[in-house]
């Protein structure tokens, strides 16, 4: 440190409760510790956010999986219900019977 510097006034203690101090900062740092603030608060909605994006995101793929199952049994239910009238079809024909006539399959039968 230069010894022509005069030494520079950041701030000074005001009063001492127990461990807690009450500091007043100069012009300089209070500039400084409002940035500091402002960074803070700015981080601190960031993490709030990207906490509810996460989430969000979660709850997507939760709901896109149960949407996807629930297509699947419908889609199951409906190859069943096709196969079901195929074999019914197959044992009356074997019978030596006219096949019944249902509006099950695809494009229906009349």
């Amino acid at each position: 440190m230069n010894s022509d510097a005069k030494p520079r006034n950041l701030g000074a203690v005001v009063s001492v409760r127990g461990s807690v101090l009450d500091v007043r900062f100069g012009e300089r740092l209070r500039s400084i510790y409002s940035v500091l603030r402002a960074g803070e608060s700015l981080a601190s909605e960031n993490a709030s956010r990207l906490s509810a994006t996460q989430r969000a995101d979660k709850n997507i793929d939760d709901l896109l999986e149960e949407l996807n199952g629930s297509f699947r049994r419908l889609r199951q239910s409906s190859i069943d219900a096709e196969l079901f009238d195929v074999i019914a079809d197959v044992e009356t024909l074997s019978e030596g019977s006219a096949p019944k006539t249902t509006n099950t399959r695809r494009g229906g039968t009349s």
